[in-house]
């Protein structure tokens, strides 16, 4: 692999459905060599992600609207122009709290986009929680995200 130029328009890129959120590959990991990739996420208010931690590093770069973000214990909230990053192994959060909302997330390596396209293809809200929960897990299994917890308030 090398690294390679590559354009986007405004409307490309792969689209993926993970869960209720949209997620556009803007960059892939094929592009970079396998350093980073580029994705632009969009959902309504309350999709996200729920306490996780996985072994790649992310940022968050929020283009419009806002999110809740929780990393360990501290909740960060972005509104349009605020920026956050999460080392690896971190438990953290997301959840879009206002309507339109899109954000931009780095990832590092190409686990996000591996974890990302097995969402797309394996789980379904339309077949509902018997199958998309035990669906989630797998996915998350196999990707080395763990799904945590949530602590009590």
């Amino acid at each position: 692999m090398s690294h390679r130029v590559r354009f986007s328009e405004p409307a490309a890129g792969p689209h993926l459905t993970v869960v209720d959120a949209l997620v556009s590959t803007k960059i892939t990991a094929d592009d970079t060599d396998g350093v980073y990739e580029l994705f632009e996420l969009s959902g309504p208010v309350g999709s996200g992600a729920p306490l996780s931690r996985h072994p790649w590093a992310e940022a968050y770069y929020m283009v419009e609207g806002a999110a809740s973000v929780q990393i360990g214990a501290r909740c960060y909230d972005l509104t349009r122009g605020a920026s956050l990053t999460i080392p690896p192994n971190v438990a953290h959060a997301f959840a879009i709290s206002s309507a339109p909302a899109r954000m931009l997330v780095v990832s590092l390596t190409g686990a996000g986009g591996r974890f990302f396209a097995e969402m797309d293809a394996e789980v379904s809200l339309a077949d509902g929680p018997d199958v998309f929960v035990p669906a989630i897990g797998a996915v998350a299994e196999r990707n080395r995200v763990t799904l945590l917890a949530e602590e009590p308030a």
